[in-house]
Order: structure tokens, then C-alpha cells, then sequence
């Protein structure tokens, strides 16, 4: 009998331990996330150039964790919820076809490029870079957590410096305390599968939206529809074009070859901008005529504003 009542004791103080154990591993699990946030101090500074937002361009995303994909969809979340920034963003899609160019064309991967070469190539003059770092499923009994961490860091192609870096993570968790041995069979059951679908869209989402509240918003554009570039020479011979890209390259400007076909000619132009500030052109211009044998000229276009 002796026997009997010490073996209860120590099944209920089990149980009692157990029930103590999940419960600390559910505050834990509750707990706010964990963000770090590191940058050079000022904010708007780096983020406009001559009164206006700086072009981004958002590289792809590396994974350090198991699941293949991830960093893909955790890229594309990240750009839709930076779209609504003032950054004026170029397409993913020019992006990746510009990279792939540079795979096939260079014994280089792009990753081994220097910003500025990068910066340079995608017409970009900030560089934002991925990577995802932690995807950790956990199990405790019928509870069952996600853990999700991702750093990001904007560079910039000017000074190949990084301007700001965060890394956020954050979690998501299933199951209960059931009361009897039924409810402790659905519980495992209901984590189980919630550990194999893993609700990675909505967790990624989550992380994304508070990620993008850390970076610095550049202010807005002045209530503008134009849009202004300066066509520095135009020639048919593309050797010329490049030799006079050059040139302007040397005056640390960022020029880039327009091949438009006129008739039965093809010329190339050699353009600089785009400008969403007059003062700005202004100030190119008058700099390149100074510096350089060539004349540009303005050219104005409707420019349809990033809506917010």
C-alpha cells in the first residue's frame, strides 16, 4: 500500500513538472521579438540625392536555412511592403534579368562585385541585401513553434559602405494544455499538421511589415509629372558612344547607352538620369559642359508619380 501511494506521488509531481515546463515554454514563446537594428546615426542624408529619393534596388535574398524557396518568397514579400516607401525601386524583374546578364557575360557570380560595379550596372545608387538565416521548427509535447530570422542591410554604391542593417526575428506557435487523453490526441495532431503546412506566407509576412518600419523613409517628391534626362551625344557608331560614356564616367557621373532605331539607323545615346529634380539636371549639366567637350541637352517626359 506503502508502494502504491509513493508511486502516485511522484506521477502526479511529474505531471505537476510537466505542466510547469509547457507553460514557461508558452510565456516564453510569447514574448516579444527579438530586433536588432544597427545604422550610421543620421537618416535622411543617405537616402536622397539632390531633393529626391534614392533609386534601390533589391538583390536576391541568401538561405541558410533547410528549405529550399524561402529566400524567394521572403525577397518578394520584402519588396511589396517596401513599394509604399518613397524609394523609387527598380522592377525585380530588371534586376534578376541584369544579374543573369552578368553571369553569362562575366567569369564573376555578382555577388563578387564590388557595390559600386553593381550600382553601376542596374542604374541603382542604393543596394539592399538579404539573407535569411533561421527557420527552426520546435516541439514540446503538443506544442509546436516556427522561428523565422532575416537580416537586411542597405549599401551604398557610392562609398560601398553600409548605411543600415537589421535583423529581425520573429515566431509563430499551435497547440494547448489538453485535459484528458482525447484532447491530448487532437492537440498533437492539430501541431502536427501545423508544423507540415508551417504557415510560412503569413510568418513572412509579419516579419516583412515590421522589417520595412525600420528603414528610413526618404521624404516624399514634390508634386511632380515630370521627369527629366540629359542626352549628352548620340551616334551611330556604338564604339563611339562607349568611349564617350567614358568620358563622363571619369567625372564620376553615372551614364547609360539608349539604342534607338530612327528610320532604318540605329543611334546610340549616351543619357544621364533619370532627374525627378530640375535643380539637380541643372547642376549635371552645366557640370559635364564644363568638364567635357559635350553640350547636353534636356529632355522632358511625363513621369506618372509612385502612389503611396
Amino acid at each position: 500500500m506503502t508502494i502504491r501511494r509513493w508511486k502516485m506521488c511522484i506521477s502526479k509531481s511529474n505531471l505537476k513538472l510537466s505542466a510547469a515546463a509547457v507553460c514557461f515554454f508558452l510565456i516564453m514563446a510569447c514574448m516579444p521579438m527579438r530586433m536588432e537594428t544597427i545604422d550610421d546615426g543620421s537618416i535622411p542624408p543617405w537616402t536622397i540625392k539632390g531633393g529626391r529619393p534614392k533609386i534601390v534596388a533589391v538583390l536576391p535574398f541568401t538561405n541558410e536555412t533547410p528549405l529550399s524557396g524561402l529566400e524567394n518568397v521572403v525577397r518578394e514579400s520584402f519588396i511589396s511592403h517596401l513599394s509604399p516607401l518613397n524609394y523609387k525601386d527598380r522592377e525585380i524583374g530588371k534586376v534578376d534579368s541584369t544579374l543573369k546578364m552578368i553571369q553569362k557575360s562575366s567569369s564573376k557570380t555578382w555577388r563578387e562585385l564590388s557595390p559600386q560595379k553593381l550600382g553601376e550596372m542596374l542604374r541603382a545608387e542604393l543596394l539592399i541585401y538579404g539573407r535569411v538565416k533561421k527557420l527552426k521548427k520546435y516541439y514540446f509535447g503538443v506544442y509546436a513553434q516556427i522561428v523565422l530570422e532575416v537580416e537586411a542591410k542597405i549599401v551604398s554604391c557610392d562609398t560601398g559602405r553600409r548605411m543600415w542593417r537589421t535583423t529581425t526575428t520573429t515566431r509563430t506557435h499551435d497547440g494547448g494544455l489538453p485535459f484528458d487523453l482525447f484532447s491530448i490526441s487532437s492537440a498533437a495532431v492539430r501541431s502536427g499538421m501545423f508544423l507540415q503546412n508551417e504557415k510560412i506566407t503569413g510568418l513572412v509576412d509579419q516579419l516583412n511589415r515590421r522589417l520595412v518600419a525600420e528603414i528610413p523613409n526618404p521624404p516624399a517628391l514634390p508634386l511632380t509629372n515630370t521627369v527629366i534626362e540629359l542626352q549628352v551625344a548620340s551616334f551611330r557608331d556604338e564604339a563611339r558612344a562607349q568611349k564617350a560614356l567614358k568620358t563622363i564616367q571619369q567625372q564620376g557621373l553615372k551614364p547609360h547607352i539608349m539604342a534607338v532605331a530612327l528610320g532604318s539607323d540605329l543611334w546610340h545615346r549616351v543619357m544621364l538620369g533619370p532627374f525627378y529634380n530640375a535643380d539637380e539636371a541643372d547642376e549635371v549639366k552645366k557640370a559635364v559642359r564644363k568638364n567635357t567637350q559635350f553640350k547636353p541637352i534636356v529632355i522632358r517626359r511625363d513621369h506618372k508619380k509612385k502612389s503611396n
